[in-house]
């Protein structure tokens, strides 16, 4: 049996580095972050048989950490635009 968290392991993979299957265990050592991380055997037999819905969920998920990137950039960006502020306003003080 696939391990439900699978198709989210492997979308997640490479936007923390990950090239290749092994990299999984990046994820498994971060279990508090992560959760439970698919074995290496278990994302083998999930990519050997892709379907639509695999497929799907993969989109979703990579959006949604699309999204969830794009908003923590913004939310960074807006900071630093607060910190420059404050440190023109207050002669590099702030």
């Amino acid at each position: 049996m696939i391990q439900a968290g699978s198709p989210s392991n492997l979308a997640v993979m490479p936007a923390d580095g990950g090239e290749a299957i092994a990299d999984l265990a990046v994820l498994r050592d971060q279990t508090a972050l992560f959760g439970t991380v698919a074995s290496n055997p278990t994302a083998w037999r999930l990519l050997s048989r892709p379907n639509e819905t695999l497929r799907a969920e993969l989109r979703a998920t990579r959006a949604r950490a699309r999204e969830v990137a794009w908003a923590q950039h913004a939310e960074a960006a807006a900071h630093e635009r607060w910190s420059v502020l404050i440190g023109d306003v207050t002669g590099g003080r702030g």
